[in-house]
């Protein structure tokens, strides 16, 4: 038989900080394993201003990115964190080509179809 057990805490503050408190057990569980496995003077997470120095945007930009998904984050409690590595997989992933770049592949595309 199960125990069903009733709380004046409001189910969403309680899924909130049970949320908060999971997300921030794990980001210490990552950094003490990061520090142990691979020491490095490079500082891995940015805040919302490092981010934005890093990407050379503004900070409200910043913002709207994560606010439309559009970008890596972490979010332990209220603060924001950007893994460095995540954000040039992000650069690079929105890389667009030169025109240079499109008409050789235009040119490999029109040669290959001549060939058959």
């Amino acid at each position: 038989m199960h125990k069903v057990v009733f709380s004046p805490i409001d189910p969403e503050i309680l899924i909130k900080k049970i949320s908060e408190r999971v997300t921030e057990n794990i980001l210490s569980v990552l950094c003490d394993q990061k520090t142990s496995v691979a020491p490095t003077d490079d500082k891995d997470l940015l805040t919302v201003k490092e981010a934005a120095k890093f990407l050379t945007l503004e900070p409200s930009t910043i913002y709207s990115l994560v606010h439309h998904g559009r970008i890596p984050y972490m979010k332990p409690a209220k603060n924001l964190y950007f893994s460095k590595s995540d954000l040039r997989d992000y650069l690079i992933k929105n890389k667009r080509k030169s025109i240079q770049e499109i008409e050789s592949e235009a040119d490999s595309y029109i040669k290959s179809k001549h060939q058959k």
